[in-house]
């Protein structure tokens, strides 16, 4: 399962399923932990956000926006079903040419102690 692999939250289960019929068809997937993805969605990973030095589930984007949003498990997925000739509806040229991009392990090293840090917002529960 390539989306477990490219899911930069490790939010995919590479051991655990979940089986569904659909359409008459077996179907078969990852079992999700959520709480991973929402974070990793909303911009909880170094490797893909630059706009928070200070992580914790607390003081990621709790307003919906996808800083990483699908930046692994979707466009792997994407990427899968291209190179299978899965999809009626298809770019030009292949939709991923380069590799993936992530930030450097160091990225913060530059950045002054000074420099603003966003905590969690007032309206954002706790936890999340």
């Amino acid at each position: 399962m390539l989306c477990a692999k490219e899911c930069t939250g490790n939010a995919i289960s590479t051991k655990e399923t979940v089986k569904v019929k659909l359409a008459g068809h077996d179907v078969e997937w990852g079992k999700l932990d959520e709480k991973k993805c929402r974070i990793a969605f909303r911009g909880g990973n170094p490797e893909a956000n630059p706009f928070y030095l200070d992580r914790t589930s607390e003081n990621i984007m709790w307003h919906g926006e996808g800083w990483e949003g699908a930046k692994g498990c979707i466009r792997a997925c994407m990427i899968h079903l291209e190179s299978k000739k899965a999809l009626k509806n298809t770019f030009k040229e292949p939709f991923r040419q380069k590799k993936t991009w992530s930030l450097p392990n160091d990225w913060k090293k530059d950045i002054p102690e000074s420099a603003p840090r966003l905590g969690p917002s007032p309206e954002q529960p706790k936890g999340i």
